[in-house]
């Protein structure tokens, strides 16, 4: 019998590296539109995103400890910027590695977001 679920599976592994390629595409040409949708649905569903809040905190409650604690400790200097790109102010700091919680670099909002999320 023919499982669904099972065939896109497949078929995604398979395609991988082209639906990647597809979906930054995507995501490139149409991010203004995906923020909007985003900030409508967290608008739209505040007991939901509750939920998904607190299950995160939940399942990485070290994480969230060391970023409270690194915002009180660290502050980014005047001035600093991105040491990713070297293009634009840093915004964000970012753990490399948790198990070292006082080292973190300074980046923008775009490259920690490529980051936390590779």
């Amino acid at each position: 019998m023919f499982n669904r679920k099972e065939y896109q599976h497949e078929w995604y592994i398979k395609n991988k590296e082209k639906q990647l390629a597809y979906l930054k595409v995507y995501h490139q040409e149409h991010s203004a539109e995906t923020v909007e949708r985003v900030r409508q649905w967290r608008k739209n569903n505040p007991e939901k995103l509750k939920i998904q809040s607190d299950l995160f905190y939940k399942r990485n409650k070290e994480k969230v400890l060391i970023r409270l604690k690194t915002r009180s400790l660290i502050d980014i200097p005047e001035g600093q910027i991105c040491q990713i790109c070297n293009k634009v102010p840093a915004v964000q700091r970012h753990h490399p590695d948790y198990s070292k919680p006082l080292e973190v670099i300074f980046t923008c909002v775009r490259c920690n977001s490529k980051e936390t999320f590779l």
